[in-house]
């Protein structure tokens, strides 16, 4: 026989499971890293309107390559949170500098936002980066600068090294 009960306790019974559910979500995701890969590369827009009238600044593309999606799935994330992605700068070659983003995108070095409070991690990153560029103008992979800089901020290291 059958016990018969109630839809407030099958509700109950629901909610505790989809907890429990989400507790062993929380636990995988804290023992999983997800693993991206961030490149640098030259980047031309050739569009009339981000025309470049100095040619002494060269636009490049940061990317973000995520490179354990699988995996990272199956540990509880989900497809928003490893959205490959991109960000245009600005690259200045006779100071060596980054000089700003020239682009909306999903993959970005900036300050923090919402907060008074400055941590120095993106002035550190974009003199790294800008240290990279000078030494390999074709860019190429700098996922140890993007890592030391989420680090970083994670961290509210003051420090910015320079």
């Amino acid at each position: 026989m059958t016990e018969k009960r109630t839809v407030e306790e099958l509700r109950a019974e629901l909610r505790k499971a989809e907890a429990l559910q989400e507790q062993e979500i929380k636990e995988r995701r804290k023992t999983f890293k997800v693993r991206y890969r961030y490149q640098i590369r030259p980047y031309d827009r050739n569009s009339t309107f981000d025309k470049i009238y100095d040619p002494t600044c060269l636009r490049y593309r940061l990317s973000r390559t995520c490179l354990n999606r699988e995996e990272a799935k199956a540990a509880g994330y989900n497809d928003f949170e490893l959205t490959d992605g991109s960000m245009s700068y600005m690259f200045n070659t006779v100071t060596g500098k980054i000089i700003c983003a020239t682009g909306g995108g999903t993959s970005y070095i900036s300050e923090r936002w919402n907060t008074t409070e400055k941590d120095g991690a993106d002035d550190w990153a974009f003199e790294q980066i800008g240290e990279f560029l000078t030494i390999c103008p074709y860019g190429g992979d700098i996922t140890a600068i993007v890592e030391a800089y989420l680090e970083r901020r994670a961290s509210g290291t003051q420090d910015n090294g320079l």
